[in-house]
């Protein structure tokens, strides 16, 4: 699996700023975990570093285009690892919606709805489960809102979540945005979406 393609399928976290690379490496090791694979950052695409344990996949991952890093989980022990990857410097969700509510400047909103978007539980892993509503009235406000790279980040996010709900979002942007970058990307989000959906 390339994680680069396949986020709306992976357990995340969003790492804080401060986040140390060598604390996943030392808790690797700890933990036995193999490393596998290196895919080092180039034009238009992220870099991740991945680990083996069992039948299960550790991921870090310096996402393209948002510049966020976040730690990923795939596999039939995905939950117990997320847990362990908790214990690292990663935010939880309600500190995230918590920020993203105080923030009112442009540029700090886009990245913080980009680490909302990683930090919740996307479309592959929900298992019948409700989308976050919290996040859900986030992106949809954001998506209208009248800051270019507010919407930006909304479009982005609404990307690595694939959640159904948020599809309004994206066709209301594909139909209607005044920026034409970002109708011809919604155009592609969703068409991407619908095919990791089948």
């Amino acid at each position: 699996m390339k994680p680069t393609r396949d986020l709306v399928f992976l357990r995340r976290l969003a790492c804080r700023p401060s986040f140390e690379h060598r604390s996943l490496s030392r808790l690797a090791w700890e933990r036995g975990w193999h490393f596998d694979d290196r895919w080092p950052a180039g034009p238009k695409q992220s870099a991740y570093v991945r680990w083996m344990t069992g039948s299960s996949v550790v991921y870090l991952i310096s996402n393209w285009p948002t510049g966020a890093l976040l730690t990923c989980a795939d596999g039939d022990e995905a939950a117990e690892l997320l847990e362990l990857l908790r214990m690292l410097d990663v935010y939880t969700l309600d500190e995230l919606v918590e920020l993203l509510d105080a923030e009112q400047r442009p540029e700090p909103r886009m990245q913080l709805l980009f680490r909302v978007a990683f930090a919740a539980t996307p479309w592959g892993c929900l298992a019948g489960a409700a989308p976050d509503p919290r996040v859900v009235e986030r992106l949809v406000a954001a998506g209208a809102d009248r800051e270019r790279n507010v919407r930006y980040g909304a479009i982005v996010g609404t990307s690595v979540l694939g959640w159904p709900e948020l599809d309004p979002l994206l066709v209301r942007s594909r139909d209607g945005d005044a920026d034409p970058e970002l109708r011809a990307l919604s155009e592609r989000i969703l068409t991407n979406l619908q095919d990791a959906r089948r």
